[in-house]
């Protein structure tokens, strides 16, 4: 049996054991769920709503833009990254 939306809904805003940060800025339109595996529409308050698996949201999905600045470790150019190898 799958989860209900609540139960959904607590284990993002709240963590749980396979993704224990909390995203209390991630909602769901409830209209949207049927499944865990069916498309589903997520809001983020900051960058607004997007499509995505719930069950991929609950094990750490996130909006597109979020994740593009969440896991832009470096902001230098070539050059300068270049540089930096060289010297290690």
């Amino acid at each position: 049996m799958g989860l209900t939306i609540e139960q959904l809904e607590q284990r993002i805003h709240f963590g749980w054991e396979k993704h224990p940060t909390p995203r209390p800025y991630i909602s769901i339109k409830r209209e949207t769920y049927t499944k865990l595996k069916a498309v589903a529409v997520f809001i983020d308050e900051e960058f607004g709503e997007w499509e995505a698996t719930p069950d991929g949201v609950m094990r750490g999905g996130m909006h597109p833009t979020r994740r593009q600045n969440d896991y832009s470790p470096f902001n230098i150019s070539k050059e300068e990254y270049i540089l930096q190898r060289n010297r290690c």
